[in-house]
């Protein structure tokens, strides 16, 4: 967790061990202190009858979107347990955190090969209420080592039934885009920061329902970044904000 350092991931302040009576011996973290999480905030606007602002459905996305961006590519870090109780989010800025890092895999790079992280099974049977089962050819590309495989026959829910009726079309396009079976076919954690549905993240008036400005969105590392093409990057980062990136040449 040392190697970790994002404004998108909970930071490591100090660690230390502790023994029980039994002689058990356990490693503490002190983490930095974020007061709510996705799930809360969530919880909070549908026993209000709510539906969340659609600002803060983009600033969450986009965060983790970030976040899984860095770990992936940055470091070589699979999470694996992604889920709106391991992500906190500060109430004032509405800066996300991801947390919870103890269940991590830590997966190197080894002579440069690059990484991908693959779908679990147990994810996989999830989506099938959206999607339809993976074909043999879908399934190779996820694991050509898995051979024996029975799936449900579920039909697949057409994207308007799964989704309100007022969800911007940008939003369905980005969640057709990501939940996809092939690696080739899915678009990564940076490609989705650049999809239209987060172009109001970019424009420099875009301001809080309470009219703050929002967190840091483009305080981008090198890490972050390696691999993104030229093209990518004039995406990525609008023209106001290229100062926070002066390493990059756009």
């Amino acid at each position: 967790m040392r190697l970790l350092d994002h404004p998108n991931v909970v930071s490591l302040k100090h660690c230390f061990f502790s023994t029980t009576d039994k002689d058990e011996l356990y490693l503490n973290l002190v983490l930095e202190y974020v007061p709510e999480t996705v799930y809360r905030v969530a919880k909070h606007y549908s026993k209000a009858n709510q539906r969340m602002p659609m600002i803060y459905v983009k600033l969450y996305t986009y965060q983790i979107c970030r976040a899984l961006a860095y770990i992936h590519g940055g470091i070589g870090v699979c999470h694996r347990d992604i889920k709106p109780q391991n992500l906190l989010v500060n109430p004032h800025t509405h800066q996300v955190k991801l947390c919870d890092l103890e269940v991590q895999k830590f997966c190197y790079y080894l002579d440069s090969l690059s990484f991908q992280v693959k779908v679990e099974l147990i994810s996989l049977l999830k989506l099938l209420r959206c999607l339809v089962p993976p074909t043999r050819e879908e399934i190779k590309c996820m694991n050509p080592n898995y051979t024996e495989f029975k799936f449900p026959q579920i039909k697949a829910h057409p994207w308007h039934k799964i989704f309100h009726k007022r969800m911007p079309p940008e939003a369905v396009d980005l969640v057709s885009r990501l939940l996809q079976y092939s690696p080739n076919l899915r678009c990564t954690a940076l490609e989705a920061c650049v999809h239209p549905f987060f172009n109001e993240l970019r424009d420099p008036n875009t301001r809080l329902p309470n009219g703050r400005p929002l967190p840091p969105l483009f305080n981008f590392k090198p890490q972050e970044l390696k691999g993104a093409t030229l093209e990518l990057l004039s995406k990525l980062i609008p023209e106001h904000a290229r100062k926070q990136c002066p390493f990059l040449a756009l």
